[in-house]
């Protein structure tokens, strides 16, 4: 898609401009929607902020406005922070010197990319002004359809787009036939997407979800089936002295699904219901011993990652401890800026499993709990500042970080990080 920003100059702009925020704070985004021609051109705005917990990161709408008259619009009033910029073409009859609004994307993102996970995050301090300009091209753009398998006179069907581990409703309309469970939409360009479906039979509810490419070519063979959930029975064994693992956490390995934890009694642990994919199951952290294997179904694992598959009603599972565990330590050297402390994340190369831990105002970090084998660390100034569960931001960032090998029987490894300041 040839899409390309134009910077130009804004004339000053009131607080009365037409947005509607939703957050205090002294910082703002403003710019302009214009068409190939560079005549301005109507569009739905959303300001969306980033939160991040533990590594996984949620867009959360700050301010919605509207682009028109000279194309201009201004998000006021948002407090320090990371944002992405959307901007949604409104459709309205063509007229001369106007581009069809029919072969414009639905959703594009700054700096005019369809692909949420190629968006720019907008950096912003207190009192700060940033501009977020863009300008329309008309770009490849395809139909995607599919079927509702036991498909009910009604259901709700969701197109988002999805990357850099966030996710945001296009707010596409789906068209639905009850008759035939066919659904369909257009206008969707280039870039990563999941389709979600909720429905109901005989009072039971029923979710299905898809994630697709859009590449070249229109996506219409799609068909969304119930997810089928999986009950875990387990339990541990070779448990510490002191039995003092308590709690075990279920970690997806794609982070599609926040991390679930449970109790742990007499060594047996339960979760339920669990939608079919790749999982890790993790110990608390620092914790004095390690999952060294696990047996699922009767199957061998090496490791504490395992795979459940669609259609299993019940899996067993059997993970078996190892100790000591072992620490990685270190420090990070000093970074420009005034953030006092930093994240430092350990990437298992095997398992992925991912460990974190803070460098304190000293820039010293010890992060405790972690199993034998390679790991790569990372190193970003500041606490919830990157979504690094998201496994492709870490490979983005791969030749920044520093690698490790620990040995079975070691005290600790010693780290000197350096801290990875580019913009995130």
């Amino acid at each position: 898609m040839n899409v390309f920003a134009t910077l130009l100059l804004l004339l000053p702009l009131t607080a009365s401009s037409f947005a509607q925020t939703q957050a205090q704070g002294t910082a703002s985004i403003a710019g302009t929607v214009l068409d190939s021609s560079g005549n301005p051109y109507p569009a739905q705005i959303q300001v969306l902020g980033i939160a991040i917990h533990q590594g996984i990161g949620d867009l959360n709408p700050k301010c919605s406005t509207v682009a028109h008259e000279q194309g201009r619009f201004l998000c006021p009033h948002l407090p320090a922070g990371r944002y992405i910029v959307q901007a949604m073409p409104l459709l309205m009859p063509t007229r001369p010197g106007t581009q069809d609004a029919q072969a414009l994307p639905a959703s594009i993102f700054y700096p005019n990319v369809t692909d949420l996970d190629a968006a720019s995050v907008i950096s912003l301090h207190d009192g700060e002004e940033q501009l977020a300009n863009f300008q329309l091209q008309n770009a490849p753009v395809f139909d995607v359809a599919g079927t509702l398998a036991d498909h009910t006179p009604s259901a709700a069907i969701h197109l988002s787009a999805v990357g850099g581990g966030r996710s945001i409703d296009t707010q596409l309309r789906i068209h639905y036939d009850q008759s035939t469970g066919h659904f369909s939409t257009g206008r969707v360009a280039p870039g990563h997407y999941l389709l979600t479906a909720d429905w109901f039979i005989d009072g039971g509810e029923h979710k299905a979800a898809y994630p697709f490419l859009v590449g070249d070519t229109a996506v219409r063979n799609i068909r969304l089936s119930s997810l089928s959930n999986t009950e875990i029975n387990g339990r541990l064994t070779n448990l510490p002295e002191n039995n003092s693992i308590t709690e075990v956490r279920l970690e997806r390995v794609d982070a599609a699904f926040r991390d679930v934890t449970t109790r742990v009694e007499a060594g047996a642990f339960h979760f339920h219901p669990v939608p079919a994919g790749d999982y890790i199951l993790a110990l608390p952290s620092g914790a004095p011993v390690y999952v060294s294997s696990l047996d699922v179904g009767g199957k061998s694992i090496s490791g504490s990652r395992f795979t459940l598959v669609p259609d299993q009603p019940t899996v067993s599972i059997t993970a078996q401890l190892q100790g000591p565990s072992l620490a990685i330590q270190g420090t990070v050297d000093r970074w420009a800026g005034d953030e006092p402390k930093a994240e430092v994340i350990a990437l298992n190369e095997d398992s992925k499993q991912i460990f974190e831990g803070v460098a304190d105002s000293n820039l010293r970090f010890s992060i405790t709990g972690v199993p034998p084998g390679s790991y790569r660390l990372f190193g970003w100034p500041g606490v919830d500042s990157v979504e690094y569960r998201s496994l492709g931001l870490l490979k983005r960032y791969e030749q920044d970080s520093t690698e490790v090998s620990l040995e079975s029987g070691a005290m600790a490894a010693q780290v000197e990080l350096k801290p990875i300041e580019k913009e995130r």
